[in-house]
């Protein structure tokens, strides 16, 4: 291992460790605007040059590796001075958008100038400017603000695999953009606006919504598939503004697909239920928590003991957390009595004629069918699985249903066969096809209203975090499920997702070592499958 010194610390590294990469391991901050961990180095901007002793030019920290004995100067008047001159040459003709620039607040230049640049410039020339230019997608690009670091380009191509943006013209004349006749088409876009070191890419999807310093941000994972990607929520006045993601290595590295980062708009939804709805005369009317929960609790115990427990039965959801998914077969199992339990439809989508890279997205769109799995959201051994129950309740012989999350009514016969039943609950975010079949339907908080745990694909449990209060009088599922049980002679007294996670790792092998504290930000990879 090499051996080196800088700024008087000396290191011992791995061979093949750049100057830049010993410095952050010394604590050691060296400038860069066109270095990113994830990208191979090219040494574009300039500005991370060190001083090398016994070398007779100034060395670009991002890029050059370190040798045995080497001493090395970060701070030296010759750097200062070159560092000083590489930022004013950069900004010669960037607009001062501060104000109206989405990207301040966490503008790489901004902080630069601020901690290493000149108070002032002596730039009195007209700057030079480009028009609008449109690249397509989710992505607006302002060439004025661009300082050619090359991130974005080197994304498409060493990241998404896909060659959609390139450098042209050479000089002063350079510019980024798109091939003639293309656009930016790749599933994980929208990471370049997080990678641009400046305003020059920004969201199509944020902009001039928000100043990113009046944003509350709060650690979350996304629903979107089962990979479960580490995001940050940022919302305003109980609003997600936005979605970016939170690094995870062994999960998501910094990176996010595009349809995790702008797939929150249904959280915001003018059409959420806010409020419970029970049938009569055939039309769902606005009832009263109490009233909802009362008339779901009778309706189901009428049939439970005119029928017997056999004629019952729940569907669950994939994308509600282990907490709910436990407590919904709990409720099942311990209050009804019956085994006849089942996860809803999730339909595996893979795209096979994407050219890119694929390498996030995983064909199992739901976030927690393993969890919901696990948790014993499946039929008992006399149980009924999900088509036996669509299929006896054509037969008549099913006469009610308790559905979770799902949506089986979206496919036709499914609907005939609930339209058949003699009572019929649910709980969900929106009045689906299921929901406007039912005679209760109790309104649901997504996943950003409530605290509780996924279990991705591999195996890994992560935390979901609160970021704001449920739509209206919306409540999350195991909540719902609690009161809905207790009406029926069960004795839930769970007060929190953490409570039941503790019941949870005491029931559940696999989950013995985990809880809500100790999933903090990386989560926790399961020892043992069940």
């Amino acid at each position: 291992m090499p051996r080196l010194v800088i700024d008087g610390q000396e290191i011992n590294v791995p061979e093949g460790t750049t100057i830049l990469q010993a410095a952050e391991r010394l604590g050691i901050e060296i400038p860069h605007l066109c270095h990113h961990p994830k990208l191979d180095p090219v040494g574009i901007c300039r500005l991370c040059l060190v001083e090398v002793e016994k070398n007779p030019k100034l060395q670009t920290a991002c890029s050059t590796p370190v040798v045995k004995g080497m001493v090395v100067h970060t701070e030296s008047e010759k750097v200062v001075k070159a560092r000083r001159g590489v930022l004013e040459f950069l900004l010669l003709n960037h607009p001062l958008d501060c104000p109206v620039c989405d990207k301040a607040g966490e503008c790489m230049p901004q902080d630069c100038v601020f901690k290493y640049g000149a108070a002032e410039s002596r730039f009195v020339e007209s700057k030079r400017t480009y028009p609008p230019q449109d690249i397509g997608g989710k992505l607006v690009l302002r060439m004025n603000r661009c300082i050619l670091c090359h991130r974005c380009v080197r994304f498409c191509q060493e990241i998404a695999g896909m060659e959609e943006l390139a450098v042209f013209h050479r000089g002063d004349r350079t510019v980024i953009g798109t091939f003639p006749g293309r656009s930016i088409e790749n599933k994980y876009s929208g990471n370049i606006i997080d990678i641009c070191p400046t305003g020059a890419i920004t969201s199509r999807d944020f902009r001039f919504k928000a100043r990113v310093w009046n944003l509350t941000q709060v650690p979350s994972v996304c629903p979107r598939c089962s990979t479960g990607c580490n995001i940050i929520i940022e919302l305003k006045e109980d609003k997600i503004l936005r979605v970016r993601p939170r690094e995870n290595e062994q999960v998501n590295q910094c990176w996010i697909c595009d349809e995790g980062r702008f797939g929150y708009h249904f959280v915001n939804s003018p059409d959420r239920l806010t409020t419970p709805l029970i049938k009569d005369g055939g039309k769902l009317s606005p009832a009263s928590w109490e009233e909802a929960l009362s008339r779901a609790a009778a309706g189901l115990g009428s049939i439970l003991g005119t029928y017997g427990a056999e004629s019952l039965g729940g569907i669950g959801s994939a994308w509600c957390t282990n907490e709910e998914s436990y407590l919904f077969q709990k409720f099942l199992r311990e209050t009804v009595r019956t085994e006849n339990i089942d996860l809803g439809e999730v339909r595996e989508q893979k795209d096979e004629s994407y050219p890119g890279e694929d390498f996030l997205i995983q064909p199992e769109k739901a976030p927690n069918r393993r969890g919901a799995r696990e948790m014993g959201v499946s039929p008992g051994k006399s149980g009924l699985g999900r088509k036996d129950m669509i299929r006896e309740a054509r037969r008549g012989k099913l006469k009610a249903l308790l559905i979770m999350g799902s949506d089986p009514a979206k496919e036709r016969e499914a609907g005939e066969a609930l339209d058949k039943l003699e009572f019929l609950v649910v709980q969900d975010l929106f009045l689906t096809a299921t929901a406007k079949q039912a005679d209760v339907v109790l309104p649901a908080a997504s996943y950003a209203e409530k605290e509780g745990s996924f279990t991705n694909f591999s195996g890994r449990v992560q935390r979901l975090n609160r970021a704001l209060e449920p739509r209206g009088e919306a409540r999350p599922d195991w909540r719902i499920i609690c009161e809905l049980a207790n009406r029926m002679g069960g004795r839930f007294s769970y007060s929190s997702a953490e409570e039941i996670l503790k019941e949870i790792a005491e029931k559940i092998p696999a989950y013995r070592k985990v809880s809500l504290e100790k999933l903090a930000a990386q989560g926790i990879l399961l020892s043992s499958t069940i």
